[in-house]
């Protein structure tokens, strides 16, 4: 054999052996590819869910849409890719891993372009949608404190609105664990602010590892526990089928039925089931009362049989000028039915602290109207 034919015969098997290996290197990597597609399929989508059911977010308040965005598109392309996997089972895999971010994050990928045509086509019909993400692409903090045992940081955020509003804009205190700054949990929203204004202040103290003091309301307000929510795309349809199953079946608000009413003059109310809180509801407004009156009378009702009263507690809002304190009363009660069941009820009772003004009465059951009570601690009158 001459040198030169040796020579080939030799490199045959070496660049034969070295595709194997190649190719072997490839399967790995798309192996590892597909198995890191999978981890972050179900890694996100578990957080998406988890910041849908409870009160924790991303830290800022355009981070959470664009976080379920883009978790939402990530489900929809591994879904897409999935078929492309040759073994049956990992097809399945992948497949069942998409459905949790593309079932936490796909509301938004559907909505988004509806939005965006809104807005750039009927803005006369969108537009507080518009200054909605107009006010919260402005968000900037204003204070950020530790609480005494280091358990929470407090951030609080202002959100402009223009000076035509008449006030300065919102607030929001969100919580965070230090070890994890990047999540935040929402503590406390308020609507119209005429303190805040963008620079940093002293908005919020802490009283102790759990409390907040609110210096523009003087509201304290408490960390607690997490608290769980529905998203809106599974609270509203939830409240439609409700509603729609109550029109048809009236035994379906029987909870409501035979509730203590105020001995006043009503100005209007209605009932309806909150896919939101997920509860029952009832309100109506009473005329030229005041709420510490309301309240007492309640107090008093149902603390008598077949109810029992589990908790009461007041809470303060001082930011309106020109107007009175703004109180809120929070009631927890039980009723107990004759066949020996019991079922929670929560009441509220709200309006300026001035006689022959309107006052409003909201009771819900099983959970809270939208949690409005939970976060606030007790503040008796002075």
């Amino acid at each position: 054999m001459l040198p030169q034919q040796g020579a080939r015969a030799l490199g045959r098997p070496l660049a034969d052996s070295g595709i194997v290996a190649a190719g072997r290197m490839a399967r790995q990597a798309r192996r590892f590819g597909w198995a890191a597609l999978l981890a972050l399929d179900l890694l996100l989508g578990a957080a998406v869910w988890l910041f849908h059911l409870t009160d924790y977010g991303l830290a800022g308040a355009l981070s959470d849409l664009l976080f379920l965005l883009l978790v939402g598109l990530l489900g929809l392309l591994s879904l897409r890719l999935a078929p492309r996997l040759a073994d049956g089972r990992a097809r399945r895999a992948a497949r069942l891993a998409a459905l949790l971010p593309l079932s936490g994050g796909a509301f938004y990928v559907v909505a988004l372009p509806f939005a965006l045509a809104g807005i750039v086509l009927l803005p006369w019909a969108s537009y507080r949608m518009a200054y909605a993400v107009e006010e919260m692409a402005a968000e900037r903090p204003i204070q950020q404190t530790l609480s005494p045992g280091r358990t929470w940081l407090a951030r609080v955020y202002f959100q402009p609105v223009g000076d035509n509003a008449g006030y300065r804009g919102h607030v929001w205190i969100r919580v965070a664990p230090p070890a994890l700054p990047f999540l935040e949990r929402r503590t406390y929203y308020l609507p119209v602010t005429r303190v805040a204004d963008g620079q940093w202040q002293e908005y919020v103290t802490w009283l102790d590892d759990d409390t907040l003091d609110v210096a523009e309301t003087h509201e304290r307000v408490s960390v607690g526990p997490t608290r769980t929510r529905l998203p809106g795309f599974v609270a509203v349809p939830l409240g439609w089928l409700v509603n729609l199953a109550w029109a048809v079946d009236p035994a379906v608000g029987a909870p409501l039925a035979d509730l203590p009413i105020y001995p006043g003059r009503l100005l209007g109310g209605d009932a309806a089931y909150s896919g939101e809180s997920a509860s029952l509801q009832r309100w109506y407004v009473l005329a030229r009362e005041r709420p510490d009156r309301v309240a007492d009378w309640y107090r008093e009702a149902l603390a008598t049989p077949p109810w029992s009263l589990e908790g009461a507690k007041l809470n303060r809002r001082e930011n309106v000028p020109d107007r009175p304190t703004w109180k809120h009363y929070c009631l927890e009660a039980v009723r107990q039915a004759p066949d020996g069941s019991a079922r929670i009820y929560y009441w509220e009772i709200m309006g300026f602290d001035q006689p022959r003004q309107r006052v409003w009465v909201n009771v819900s059951t099983p959970r809270p109207n939208h949690v409005v009570c939970q976060p606030y601690v007790n503040q008796p009158p002075d």
